[in-house]
């Protein structure tokens, strides 16, 4: 089943510094609750109006806070991450988990984006987002009652997480920056999060989670290297290349490699 897309994104944007600084609050507050208290009260979002502040709050539950149900705040890899990057790491890991909980922004990066990055283009445009949103109409029945101002929104704010996470440069002249520069604990995140599927090297090279960091294979090939040479994976030579993981879980990584607690 197509996941269905939605405009939520026009609605708060990426909000990443506001994304961080409540992530961290609730890290040290170690409490959904207290943090929900906290919120308003406090003004964690700097004289933000209520309504704007349940607009984002809604947005980081969606993007974040999804899994934390029936497990304790100090056990989510996000939140021991992020608390041990310095702030352009932690935005990578946001913007990936945000690109996770929302198809569209997810689709429009994988489908046009990374496409037009390895194709060589200088960059992508909101006419390139606007012809994404256009053609995606025709197959996402749940776009048909959107607005014109919707769909406006919406291919601004896509182009906009570009411009936040540093892919693009700026909105005049919106060319892809060649000097982002993503680290082992970024790529190793990844594959952590997907090692239940990424088995293989066919698997990590068809896996669709990297084009989001406008990686070719190349350059996959390279990271996937560096991540072997700190002993965080190993490589098996069968009819396959299997991929073998030192931590059993992505908290024992971000535990182990991130944090570094041993």
């Amino acid at each position: 089943m197509i996941k269905k897309y939605t405009a939520d994104l026009k609605t708060t944007g990426a909000v990443l510094e506001d994304s961080l600084r409540i992530l961290i609050r609730l890290s040290e507050l170690n409490s959904i609750e207290a943090l929900e208290d906290e919120l308003f009260e406090n003004n964690l979002l700097l004289k933000a109006s209520k309504r704007r502040i349940e607009n984002v709050y809604g947005s980081i539950k969606k993007r974040y806070l999804q899994d934390f149900q029936d497990k304790p705040v100090s056990e989510a890899p996000l939140l021991l991450a992020i608390q041990n990057m310095n702030k352009e790491e932690a935005f990578y890991l946001l913007y990936y988990h945000m690109c996770l909980s929302d198809k569209v922004l997810y689709d429009f990066v994988v489908e046009v984006v990374f496409q037009k990055y390895i194709k060589g283009f200088l960059g992508v445009s909101s006419d390139d987002a606007g012809e994404f949103l256009i053609t995606s109409s025709i197959e996402h029945e749940e776009m048909k009652n959107w607005s014109e101002r919707t769909y406006k929104d919406l291919k601004s704010a896509l182009i906009t997480v570009l411009l936040e996470t540093g892919f693009l440069s700026n909105r005049r002249n919106p060319i892809f920056n060649e000097n982002v520069y993503f680290s082992n604990r970024i790529f190793g995140y990844v594959l952590y999060f997907n090692k239940d599927c990424i088995l293989t090297l066919d698997d990590y090279y068809n896996h669709n989670d990297f084009k989001l960091f406008l990686q070719d294979k190349q350059q996959r090939k390279m990271m996937l290297k560096e991540l072997e040479l700190s002993g965080v994976i190993y490589l098996e030579e069968n009819k396959e290349t299997d991929i073998h993981y030192k931590f059993p879980s992505l908290k024992e990584f971000v535990v182990q490699y991130v944090v570094g607690e041993n």
